[in-house]
């Protein structure tokens, strides 16, 4: 009786594991569902069309999974061949913020309120970068600033498994999505070459990246820096 306990309890784990794989294989694939293709070259991607709100929460899992304790940070292949980390990745805002602010009242004197503001990520589509990839992109509002991921989904494993950053910029306040100072730009080319700039205070980095067919990361073809930091 016991073995036949045993044996039971394999086979419902067994079967709960499948169930939860083909749950997560319909959830990524309802999330590339939202995504238009767009077609190359591209140019100023801060401009593209919103298509889809995302959820906050359970974009984080999918594309930064746990290993234990551990979130999994996605690689890029540098300049010399090696495995590193993109300068400008990590975990997308989940919680809204509370944000006070004055106003005035009609005698003049100031006012203080209070709102919610709800870091919002949505679909902006997908370009054709190999055909073993999906290659989506998606846009981020913080309470700051403004910025424009692109990543590397298996078609086959339906995995996330490389992204780097297209935009970076910073609002003009937290309830005017105006950009005031762009840190990170980049244009996709029409042969799938992303030529990428930054310009961190001063100390400006220029790349081309381009999508690795064996491993489906993004690899730095050139690079070159230019200037310093200014403070």
């Amino acid at each position: 009786m016991k073995v036949i306990s045993v044996r039971i309890t394999v086979i419902l784990l067994l079967l709960l594991g499948v169930f939860n794989n083909v749950c997560s294989q319909n959830s990524v694939s309802e999330l590339l569902s939202k995504f238009k293709q767009i077609d190359l070259p591209l140019k100023e991607i801060s401009t593209i069309v919103t298509y889809d709100s995302l959820d906050n929460v359970w974009l984080n899992s999918y594309l930064f999974p746990r290993d234990g304790k551990k979130t999994i940070i996605p690689n890029v292949i540098s300049v010399e061949g090696e495995l590193i980390r993109h300068d400008y990745t990590g975990l997308y805002p989940e919680d809204d913020m509370t944000v006070y602010y004055d106003i005035k009242d009609k005698d003049g004197s100031s006012v203080e309120k209070m709102c919610k503001f709800h870091h919002r990520i949505d679909a902006i589509g997908y370009v054709v970068l190999s055909e073993k990839y999906w290659s989506i992109i998606i846009r981020i509002e913080s309470i700051e600033s403004v910025f424009y991921d692109i990543w590397n989904i298996d078609k086959s494993t339906l995995e996330p498994v490389s992204q780097i950053c297209l935009f970076y910029g910073f609002k003009e306040s937290w309830n005017d999505a105006s950009i005031n100072y762009v840190e990170v730009e980049s244009e996709i080319t029409q042969d799938g070459a992303i030529v990428w700039h930054s310009n961190q205070r001063g100390l400006h980095t220029y790349r081309t990246w381009k999508i690795d067919e064996e491993t489906g990361l993004f690899k730095v073809e050139t690079e070159r820096q230019e200037g310093e930091f200014e403070y």
